[in-house]
């Protein structure tokens, strides 16, 4: 039997889509963090020499300000001049030896988490990251896909910590949800907008909470190449 060419094409069609649907759905969520990661600019990282930004934070009546320069190359950080002390500059393998630098390293892990967390989700490899449970859409209804990225119990600052993310079509995070120790109730919710592309680093710079009562943001944000 002989079907006209316009069946055909539409048989073609119909089977092209249920290819890519079954491939849509074999995608692991590491694989798609992986993607996540890429889409931001993480095959760039690599030609960073120095990365400068201004941290700044807003909960209610209280704000935080720190202003950060690290060079990942050699993996030094420095906190800019504080109201209170000088400038701190330190290599994190110090940390260790140097208990006077905790709560600067835990400052700056908290920051930098926030500016590229994507980029750390694929660094560390002590992370599960899994397929975003069907409740957990209900803070953000309007959100696409997502996944649940969970910290072990007892590593680094932020053990048994639970972070969701969304994304869209582009892997492009449009929204981030925070759960404390794997706290059913989310800590913090927020929007990731404002993208700018620093470097071939794309960053989301402003992260405001659905109510607007405690927003993250960046500004002074610079990348040096090699």
């Amino acid at each position: 039997m002989r079907y006209p060419l316009s069946s055909l094409l539409i048989f073609l069609f119909s089977a092209f889509v249920c290819l890519a649907t079954a491939n849509a759905a074999k995608e692991t969520p590491r694989a798609a963090m992986v993607k996540i990661a890429e889409a931001t600019g993480i095959e760039s990282f690599d030609q960073v020499r120095s990365l400068s930004y201004t941290f700044q934070a807003r909960l209610g009546q209280k704000s935080v300000r720190r202003e950060w320069t690290w060079r990942p190359q050699s993996d030094t950080v420095i906190l800019h001049k504080r109201s209170d002390v000088g400038a701190v500059s330190y290599q994190r393998g110090q940390v260790e030896a140097d208990e006077s630098l905790a709560e600067v390293d835990q400052q700056f892990v908290n920051d930098a988490y926030w500016l590229l967390f994507p980029f750390q989700v694929v660094w560390d490899d002590s992370v599960t990251i899994e397929a975003l449970p069907a409740r957990a859409a209900e803070v953000f209804p309007e959100a696409e896909a997502g996944l649940r990225v969970r910290y072990p119990d007892g590593v680094g600052y932020t053990p048994g910590d639970v972070y969701d993310l969304f994304y869209d079509d582009n892997y492009r995070v449009t929204h981030w949800v925070f759960r404390k120790g794997g706290s059913a109730t989310p800590t913090r919710s927020n929007y990731w907008v404002d993208y700018e592309n620093f470097g071939g680093i794309d960053i989301s710079l402003n992260r405001p909470s659905p109510d607007e009562s405690f927003r993250i943001w960046f500004e002074d944000v610079s990348i040096d190449l090699d």
